[in-house]
């Protein structure tokens, strides 16, 4: 008979459990109960806007560290500029075309 159901365990659980819920669930109680004012959550929304717009840069393409650290300080330089435009230039095009 074939076994359905695995045991796992609370810390292999938690190990496999996304951290940044906590921090969702967090931020959404502690707007909730007024303790961040509106200027606050304004700069909240903006910082969550350029992460969440550099993560899909970042699923986007293809980068290995450990390549990219021993290859010296020019690449690294070169990479982050390339992230920041891409970034930006999306952020500004997806800013007019929401608006």
């Amino acid at each position: 008979m074939v076994e359905l159901f695995v045991r796992v365990t609370w810390r292999e659980l938690w190990q496999r459990f996304p951290k940044f819920i906590i921090g969702f669930i967090a931020l959404i109680f502690i707007t909730s109960i007024g303790f961040l004012s509106p200027r606050e959550i304004h700069s909240i929304e903006n910082a969550y806007e350029w992460l969440f717009l550099l993560a899909f840069v970042g699923l986007g393409t293809e980068l290995e560290f450990q390549q990219l650290r021993s290859s010296g300080l020019r690449p690294i330089v070169a990479v982050l500029i390339v992230f920041t435009s891409l970034s930006s230039i999306s952020l500004i095009f997806f800013s007019f075309v929401i608006t």
